[in-house]
């Protein structure tokens, strides 16, 4: 077994639908939460990726599940019902704790979770935020220099790509803190950064007025995200100019994957 994927953690529930106050709580399941580390160490030999989908209440999956566009509240209750706030922090610090004493291999990627802080675009953390900054100093490098920021991976969400943990701590706050562990700058001046961002623009399929099967596809890329790829091209001092284009073509094609899979007609634009 090499993936894994847990869609029982996390369910949504819609409240006051189709109203002005419409929102959606996101609760976290006990029974998986408590049951994640045995389960999984059956099969860390040889597993490669873990990724958290999400449930409806149905008990359907969510395609594009995007936790980011949820809200945990807060529970007045203390454990076990101490309400998916804390719940879903004292998860992370779990996976935290596990790759901390070693029981989670390097190179193992988990995808699919966020911190509670970036919920419903409330983003109210930042540095005093523990849980985030635990988990900037626990998983491994190659894992935490591709962690989302603030809510910003709602685009790979909706397009059904996975994606670093999501923490409410700004991205040069986690900089920072990958700088201070060995190997750290290093990585923060290769071009793998700036690839991975080519690939995480949102991908939107036009289908055709005719009954020819061909779709136009098309990417973008928000203000937010083209902010971040001028960034680190200034912050790790990249000649973009000497990018192998056989790298460039493959880290923007990843942005087209999702949803529906690629037919031969398709076309591709980049916006």
């Amino acid at each position: 077994v090499t993936d894994i994927h847990i869609n029982s953690l996390l369910t949504e529930e819609l409240i006051d639908t189709g109203t002005e106050d419409e929102i959606m709580d996101i609760e976290v399941d006990f029974e998986t939460r408590i049951k994640f580390i045995p389960f999984i160490s059956r099969f860390l030999p040889t597993l490669e990726r873990i990724h958290f989908g999400g449930k409806n209440r149905q008990g359907e999956d969510i395609e594009g599940f995007s936790p980011v566009d949820g809200y945990f509240w807060e529970g007045e209750e203390i454990y076990p019902n101490d309400g998916p706030w804390a719940s879903m922090r004292n998860f992370i610090d779990m996976i935290s704790g596990a790759f901390g004493i070693g029981a989670f291999p390097n190179h193992l990627a988990i995808s699919g979770l966020t911190c509670p802080n970036n919920s419903d675009g409330l983003m109210f953390g930042g540095s005093a935020c523990a849980t985030c900054r635990r988990a900037c100093k626990s998983f491994p490098l190659e894992s935490v220099v591709a962690f989302e920021s603030k809510g910003s991976s709602s685009s790979n969400a909706r397009s059904g790509r996975p994606f670093g943990l999501d923490v409410c701590l700004s991205t040069a706050e986690v900089e920072r803190i990958i700088e201070d562990r060995p190997g750290g700058k290093e990585l923060l001046r290769s071009e793998l950064r700036l690839l991975r961002l080519l690939g995480s623009g949102r991908r939107w399929a036009l289908k055709s007025d005719d009954n020819n099967g061909r779709a136009l596809l098309i990417v973008k890329y928000t203000k937010d995200q083209l902010a971040e790829i001028k960034r680190v091209i200034q912050y790790a001092e990249l000649d973009v100019k000497k990018l192998s284009p056989q790298k460039v073509h493959e880290a923007v094609s990843k942005s087209f994957i999702g949803g529906p899979s690629l037919h031969q007609k398709s076309q591709r634009y980049l916006s």
